[in-house]
């Protein structure tokens, strides 16, 4: 039995709460379908290894969210899957504004914050859609907010050996990039 969860259910999911949430959040629509890569996931010290610069091969935000399957799965960080959200820095100031959100360009925290919130949102529909298709509800990490680099990597579920990569394009720019990995969730009332 694959320890994955389907990736083609996987993908069409991600790719329904993107486009929804940019579409409600953002007032967006994606210019053109989204492109979506399998890729090998690269671990190094137990942890996956992320690099949003090179997303994009230009300074990008990131934020990575994980699901658990349980509090007890939480409290040990053993993620089922996780979810990275990455947006180039040059339109970070669109889609900011998009969301009608007051910032200011030297502020770099508060902007990993606010790319962490939207990342936050699409896990958590990505949560609510995925119950909805009758799979067990999952729990939530924060979102853990990075810029260009996530020097000590995140944790992710160690028996995954791909993630699905999918390249989104908004304002008429490919300027997002979800990354998402899953194992197999259960069946509720399984």
């Amino acid at each position: 039995m694959s320890k994955e969860f389907d990736p083609q259910i996987l993908s069409k999911a991600v790719q329904e709460v993107v486009c929804d949430a940019f579409s409600r959040v953002c007032r967006a629509q994606p210019g053109e379908e989204p492109v979506v890569f399998e890729r090998d996931i690269i671990e190094s010290d137990g942890r996956m290894r992320l690099a949003p610069m090179q997303r994009f091969n230009t300074t990008a935000y990131a934020a990575v969210v994980n699901f658990f399957l349980n509090a007890q799965d939480q409290k040990k960080n053993y993620p089922v899957g996780t979810l990275a959200f990455f947006v180039r820095e040059d339109m970070v100031e669109r889609f900011l504004k998009a969301q009608k959100v007051t910032f200011k360009d030297d502020d770099e925290e508060m902007i990993k914050e606010k790319v962490g919130d939207f990342a936050g949102v699409l896990a958590g529909e990505l949560k609510n859609r995925l119950a909805s298709q009758g799979y067990a509800e999952v729990l939530l990490s924060a979102p853990e907010n990075h810029k260009n680099t996530i020097p000590d990597g995140i944790p992710f579920n160690y028996d995954l050996y791909k993630k699905t990569e999918i390249l989104f394009q908004f304002w008429k720019q490919k300027c997002v990039v979800v990354e998402i990995c899953m194992g197999q969730l259960p069946r509720r009332g399984a």
